[in-house]
């Protein structure tokens, strides 16, 4: 190795020590550095690692990862929204003035005046859900604080919007705890449950309704929120006369409900 080799050698090992001594705050203690560093987004503190070897060897610390973790799980989630035209999220303003962090969000279209807006509702509170207008001039939420009935939405749904209507579902909370479909209206903010059981989906789209507990001939509502049209079906008794005399059934017992939306007949054999 010549002489000039050698020497470049130790001029970048001197440039690589004069970068870190630059980037390390002599006069601010590592515990407060490291403190605000952990109060950066992720994203930047990734950033910061390419600064020096010194403050990547900060921010790979243990000690300092498991902070971060810690402060960043203890912050309220964010509600996001996702163009994907624009390919961009858009990050919205947590609703206020609530106990529960436990929020189920619903995204809804008015079609007459062509407005979206988001529907949060609170497991712990849900007789008082937010509302916020997308594309406001000031994003700020409002209460629906009149005509909303006690449910429990259930997690992992999303809801469906048709024809301005928003659905979603959730449990009554009361008895039977049963599940039921609640029904926002996204321009005139009003919210309503259905007084039938919710049963299902069929496979052309349409949600079942039928009654909990049936003791004589009873409907089954089918309903079709794209055409806002539905269907019912009848049955006529659950069992005759002979047979409620026969194993001592009053008129008055009744049967729980069960159905099964996407049933077909198949002559398969299961032996």
């Amino acid at each position: 190795m010549d002489q000039k080799e050698k020497t470049g050698k130790i001029k970048r090992a001197r440039h690589d020590d004069d970068d870190d001594a630059r980037c390390q705050p002599d006069h601010i203690p590592l515990d407060l550095t490291l403190e605000i560093l952990s109060r950066l987004p992720a994203k930047s503190i990734l950033r910061s690692q390419c600064v020096s070897k010194l403050w990547s060897s900060f921010t790979t610390l243990p000690s300092f990862v498991s902070s971060f973790a810690s402060r960043s799980s203890s912050r309220p989630p964010s509600l996001l929204i996702w163009n994907p035209s624009l390919r961009r999220f858009s990050t919205l303003p947590h609703p206020t003035h609530s106990h529960d962090d436990n929020w189920i969000s619903y995204l809804g279209f008015d079609p007459l005046e062509g407005k979206h807006k988001v529907l949060c509702v609170s497991h712990k509170d849900s007789q008082q859900p937010r509302v916020l207008t997308l594309g406001a001039q000031y994003q700020s939420w409002r209460i629906i604080s009149k005509g909303v009935p006690r449910h429990c939405p259930l997690s992992g749904d999303h809801g469906q919007c048709f024809n301005g209507i928003l659905y979603y579902k959730a449990r009554a909370i009361g008895v039977n705890d049963h599940p039921i479909i609640m029904s926002f209206d996204v321009k005139s903010e009003n919210v309503w449950r259905t007084r039938m059981r919710f049963q299902g989906i069929s496979d052309a789209g349409e949600l079942i309704f039928a009654p909990y507990s049936v003791f004589k001939s009873f409907y089954i509502l089918y309903f079709d929120p794209r055409k806002n049209s539905s269907r019912e079906a009848l049955f006529e008794r659950i069992v005759g006369e002979e047979f409620r005399h026969r194993y001592g059934l009053s008129n008055n017992y009744s049967f729980i409900t069960s159905v099964s939306p996407n049933h077909f007949e198949s002559l398969m054999s299961l032996s």
